[in-house]
């Protein structure tokens, strides 16, 4: 029987709320699509945004926006006092969440501790990690820790005319702090002028207040009152007696094993 004064798409657009099945080919609404029950997606969710944001907002107050740009897919931080918390993906309480704490401007901490399983945490040149909130003594001191590197040095000696056998020599730099470690076999050869270790990994600090020195742990010759002072600004370290005069080889006898270890602060 035919319907009186209606059309069909009359029809459909006032009793679309009772319409149920399956649709083939794009649905296009125009306005707002009221869905009370929610969406059950059976596979994956594309949205064509043709380069708008996606935005998403409980009661008027947008908490998270998702930006479209031909470079990157952002999502930018929720308002204040709106934690982003990540879940496993069963959702359950037994899988511990990833909370992003956004309750200072400008900031965001994790409210519970990151474990690294698979690969490296890796710090981009020029940058650090900041440990400012612990705050210093005097409330001047960087607390930014800026560089960390293992490697080897090559010494090289300066007043001997020997050939030296340079066994070993690594060193570790943790921020401006340098502990840098060799061993040296001395066949005895001197001009008589003390002798100085060259060529250290990096060149100290210009300053007398650091600490700049080191000690010899181990020697095999008859002399055990060595000691070794770091020159400021340069990256060269003397090899001293106690009392502060100069060692020369000759002093050590021939072929004697000399192992060093020189902590300093870099420039």
């Amino acid at each position: 029987m035919p319907y009186v004064g209606q059309k069909p798409a009359d029809i459909i657009s006032t009793a679309v709320d009772t319409v149920t099945g399956a649709f083939s080919g794009a649905v296009t609404v125009d306005g707002a699509a009221i869905l009370n029950g929610g969406i059950d997606v059976a596979g994956d969710i594309t949205l064509d945004v043709d380069g708008e944001d996606i935005k998403l907002l409980d009661a008027g107050t947008q908490w998270g926006q998702f930006s479209n740009s031909s470079t990157n897919f952002v999502m930018f931080s929720p308002v204040q006092d709106k934690d982003i918390i990540f879940k496993g993906k069963d959702g359950s309480d037994t899988i511990t969440a990833l909370t992003l704490d956004m309750s200072e401007d400008g900031h965001a901490t994790f409210k519970n501790g990151v474990t690294l399983t698979d690969g490296n945490l890796v710090v981009a040149s020029g940058h650090g990690i900041d440990f400012s909130a612990t705050g210093n003594i005097s409330g001047t001191s960087s607390e930014l820790l800026s560089d960390y590197e293992e490697g080897t040095w090559t010494p090289t000696l300066q007043n001997y005319a020997g050939t030296p056998a340079i066994e070993s020599a690594i060193y570790t730099k943790v921020g401006r702090l340098v502990y840098a470690s060799c061993a040296i076999t001395l066949d005895g050869t001197s001009d008589a002028s003390g002798f100085v270790i060259l060529t250290l990994p990096f060149t100290a600090l210009n300053t007398d207040s650091s600490a700049q020195g080191g000690v010899v742990t181990y020697t095999d010759s008859d002399k055990d009152d060595i000691t070794i002072l770091m020159n400021n600004n340069s990256a060269a370290a003397s090899i001293m007696q106690t009392d502060g005069s100069t060692y020369t080889y000759n002093e050590f006898g021939n072929d004697k094993q000399l192992r060093c270890i020189i902590i300093y602060s870099a420039a």
